[in-house]
């Protein structure tokens, strides 16, 4: 019974804000220390490699990304209105069938939502993708920094 109670109480503190950091510093100082073994030339080269694709990506999600989105956005609710103006004309001419509309507003609010968050979600991962590699290239800009500190105390003495 105790070992039930036991991982309750560790999956609980998984989420916690603490153990996230712990978790998040863990991760750091594994990826600092992967990065200070590399040659001086593998690491720049990991520098140039990663500030392409950050910048890259970056260069992508405000010209292409969030102009599709928003079209996407703006189509959906353009046509949405457009179903709900053929939907109540619908409803007017046939009185006898307002539960088929609003059956087709329903129908079509939950299309919309569904299309609008699936693009909202994409957008969050790509968003969250580029903090992972801002972040991976700050750490390689810090490990970098530290060697070159390092050089510098090593050769004044």
């Amino acid at each position: 019974m105790s070992d039930i109670k036991e991982k309750i109480i560790k999956g609980l503190k998984y989420f916690s804000y603490k153990e996230r950091k712990n978790r998040e510093n863990e991760n750091l100082k594994k990826e600092m220390e992967n990065l200070e073994i590399l040659p001086s030339s593998s690491l720049k080269a990991e520098y140039i490699l990663t500030k392409s694709k950050y910048d890259f990506k970056k260069l992508k999600l405000t010209l292409i990304y969030i102009s599709v989105a928003l079209a996407i956005v703006a189509g959906i609710l353009s046509k949405l209105f457009y179903v709900f103006e053929k939907i109540v004309h619908f409803i007017f001419l046939n009185s006898e069938n307002i539960e088929a509309g609003k059956a087709f507003i329903i129908l079509s609010l939950v299309i919309s939502i569904l299309i609008i968050t699936s693009v909202v979600i994409f957008l969050i991962n790509y968003i969250k993708n580029m903090q992972l590699l801002y972040k991976h290239l700050l750490t390689i800009e810090e490990v970098i920094k530290d060697k070159n500190e390092s050089r510098e105390y090593l050769s004044t003495k």
